[in-house]
């Protein structure tokens, strides 16, 4: 066997595929040898001296004083992944990026205190951690300590020394999520338990000016921002954020939850013991993936409702219900389900039901990091937890399932049944799954995962799916209501904006959309949306003195929005206004599109615009019909409905000569004139391979064309061969 640092699997030595002894002993690249006993080809035994002498002589090799043995040299790995592949046993250096052995790997307070390395810089039991780690911060000079990521140089009583930095002696996760001054950073490696951020500043100036920060007057400390705690004023002058107005009242939230409906969302979370493993920088995969769950919980924008009080139905607000799921095949139910899923007991946190409470399931969460039930990946009786939780849920809000883990289901016999329990709610609950991985390469584990979890996820399986590293969790949540992400796609609801409603400005993709909200303007330096300087304003007298800007005050809502173009109702006013066209299918005037000047930001307006190289020019993008009625209708276009594409597209190959006709690699030049190639109308590599008489040419940047010989018949294709 070998092991393969790409894939972090073991698999069988390259030696094993040589027949003969010549090819065997040939093969130096693989330190393949030959037995003339077996007859078989096998990797080259190395280490095997019995003194240490030999031993130690051999760069490959390393003795082991107190087993009287010489074993290949560990921790030898060139990558971080394939170094924290062998965690505990070795650590990887993210300042010199080398893998070396952990240093104080002891579990045991007596055996840690009498290693001392024969110096000072010994090993110490951290009782608060229960770890074993180097005694540290022990530098005598600037250099040496600044480099040191526990330590910094400062003042003790007029003396320059170096000190621990604060934090840094929580030595796992969980005594580093107890401390609320502390957080778990992952930008170093190993992992390592930092000061928050926002704690560095002492006073409000300094910490309201760093736009991650606010002050906070009650407890007199800097904290990261939180949106909910803004005015009106603050909020819009924060794109981060977002000034939320619905028939409830106005709030501020995240901006990145602004197009949130309201809804009920149940976290199925993986609670088995390969959880416990190290999971990239985080020493603790399970106690990670809680955490990330709790920063989630602490800026989604919640009901406030606890436990069992009555729903007054707030848009874009959510509930949320947490589920543990492993279990142990000896352990069954009555249902005769496995017993798999934990939730919290009576009077603790939520009591394991919905809550819009931010207090209660930070209460769960910290109930589940206690109570890792560490079994085996049994998921059934936690699905049918998610099916009780929502049976309360009103028709009026959405239900989100999100089942999170990182290994195959040993239980899919007995899932038909509970989903059946989902499936028979109304409306239908979305089922979004995901697979955590330890590492960033795809391993043998990963993949059986995602062979178990992606045919639970609901219909067009991909976009409720994702497979990513413990620390993309966060992305994935911290996206659920972005309408850009796969899984935001599926849970915001895609209906055109009403006119004159403002939703947050960086989930336009496109500037027809964009210029449309009252909020938000298309920059073409950036090619992006962005907030209105309008929104700035928090008083009406600057508002409307904003020309520049275009400005309007809305004292119903007490905002000022950009004013909005092209109101005319009568067409002959449309078309005298210059910044306006007239939208005969809608009979209504709109603000002309595409006025973009260059090719970059005509083509980063993708869903209207297309860039005429011939002529310089932005354009509209033809045939953006949506059914084959309105497409037949425009003589410029054609209904494509290969493999189901349904789309409507420009009519190709009407060139008129030869030359120009040729010079599309779509289109055939023929006595009849210009017409499409066949195959080409298969427009992706699937459907076009689906098609016997086609094949995908890439030598021509992908295009579907016809077989070479399926265009001759018997007596022509064997005079063809001959």
């Amino acid at each position: 066997c070998v092991w393969f640092e790409s894939s972090l699997s073991c698999g069988n030595s390259p030696c094993l595929l040589h027949c003969e002894e010549d090819t065997c002993t040939a093969d130096v690249d693989n330190l393949c040898e030959f037995n003339a006993t077996t007859e078989s080809c096998a990797k080259e035994e190395v280490c095997t001296y019995t003194t240490e002498d030999e031993c130690v002589a051999d760069d490959k090799c390393e003795y082991l004083a107190e087993e009287t043995q010489c074993i290949g040299k560990v921790c030898q790995h060139e990558t971080e992944q394939g170094c924290l592949a062998d965690a505990p046993l070795c650590t990887w250096n993210n300042v010199d990026r080398i893998c070396g052995k952990t240093l104080c790997n002891y579990d045991n307070p007596d055996l840690c205190t009498l290693d001392d390395f024969g110096g000072a810089e010994g090993c110490m039991w951290n009782a608060t951690s229960q770890v074993c780690h180097l005694r540290r911060c022990l530098h005598d000079d600037l250099e040496s300590c600044s480099e040191d990521v526990y330590c910094q140089w400062e003042e003790q009583n007029g003396t320059p020394a170096c000190v621990q930095l604060p934090c840094t002696e929580n030595d796992n996760q969980k005594t580093c999520a107890l401390d609320d001054n502390c957080e778990w950073v992952t930008s170093i490696a190993p992992g390592i338990c930092y000061e928050q951020y926002c704690r560095r500043y002492n006073a409000s100036g300094p910490c309201n000016a760093d736009g991650e920060c606010m002050f906070n007057d009650t407890t007199g400390t800097c904290i990261d921002k939180d949106c909910s705690a803004f005015d009106r004023c603050r909020c819009q002058g924060d794109p981060e954020c977002f000034w939320m107005v619905g028939a409830e009242g106005a709030v501020c939230e995240a901006a990145e939850y602004g197009d949130c409906p309201a809804m009920d969302v149940v976290v199925l979370f993986d609670g088995s013991a390969s959880m416990g493993q190290q999971f990239s920088r985080y020493p603790n995969g399970f106690i990670g993936l809680t955490e990330i769950l709790r920063e989630w919980i602490a800026t989604l924008p919640l009901t406030t409702e606890a436990a069992g009080q009555t729903l007054v139905t707030q848009a874009g607000r959510a509930r949320v219900g947490l589920v543990q799921f492993s279990g142990r095949p000896q352990s069954v139910l009555p249902s005769g389900l496995i017993d798999g899923a934990r939730r919290t007991p009576s009077g603790v946190g939520t009591s394991g039901r919905l809550s819009g409470s931010a207090g209660q399931l930070m209460g769960d969460l910290m109930w589940h990091e206690y109570n890792h039930m560490a079994g085996d990946t049994y998921l059934a009786s936690a699905l049918s937890a998610a099916a009780d939780m929502f049976a309360s849920t009103p028709a009026d809000r959405k239900k989100v399932l999100m089942i999170i883990g990182d290994g195959a289901v040993m239980d899919t016999a007995q899932l038909p049944g509970p989903r059946a329990k989902l499936l028979a709610l109304s409306p239908a609950v979305q089922t979004f799954t995901m697979v955590i991985r330890r590492f960033g390469s795809t391993t043998p584990v990963d993949v059986a995962a995602e062979a178990s979890l992606l045919p639970l996820a609901s219909q067009q399986n991909a976009w409720h799916f994702n497979n990513v590293e413990l620390h993309g969790v966060a992305e994935v949540l911290h996206g659920m209501c972005d309408p850009k992400t796969k899984w935001g796609q599926q849970i915001v609801d895609q209906v055109e904006p009403e006119s004159g409603v403002h939703r947050p400005c960086n989930h336009y993709t496109e500037g027809v959309g964009c210029n449309n909200d009252p909020g938000c303007v298309w920059s073409d330096v950036l090619a992006a949306c962005i907030d209105s300087p309008c929104l700035r304003h928090c008083e009406d007298t600057p508002c409307v003195e904003d020309a520049t800007n275009n400005c309007v005050w809305q004292a119903d809502i007490e905002v000022c929005y950009k004013e909005e173009l092209c109101v005319h109702g009568d067409e002959n006013l449309c078309e005298q206004d210059a910044e306006c066209d007239w939208n005969a299918t809608s009979d209504s005037c709109m603000e002309k599109l595409c006025k973009h000047a260059s090719e970059v930001n005509c083509l980063a307006d993708p869903v209207d615009c297309s860039w005429l190289p011939e002529t310089s020019q932005c354009i509209v993008t033809p045939c953006q019909h949506p059914d084959a009625v309105a497409c037949a209708a425009d003589d410029q276009c054609v209904w494509n409905d290969a493999c189901g594409a349904d789309v409507c597209v420009e009519k190709p190959c009407v060139a008129t000569t030869e030359a120009d006709c040729k010079a599309d690699l779509m289109c055939a030049w023929t006595g009849a004139g210009c017409s499409p190639k066949a195959c080409a109308e298969y427009a992706d590599e699937k459907c076009c391979e689906d098609h016997p008489e086609c094949y995908w040419d890439v030598s021509q940047m992908g295009l579907c064309l016809e077989e070479p010989c399926n265009k001759f018949d018997v007596t022509t294709c064997d005079a063809e061969r001959a």
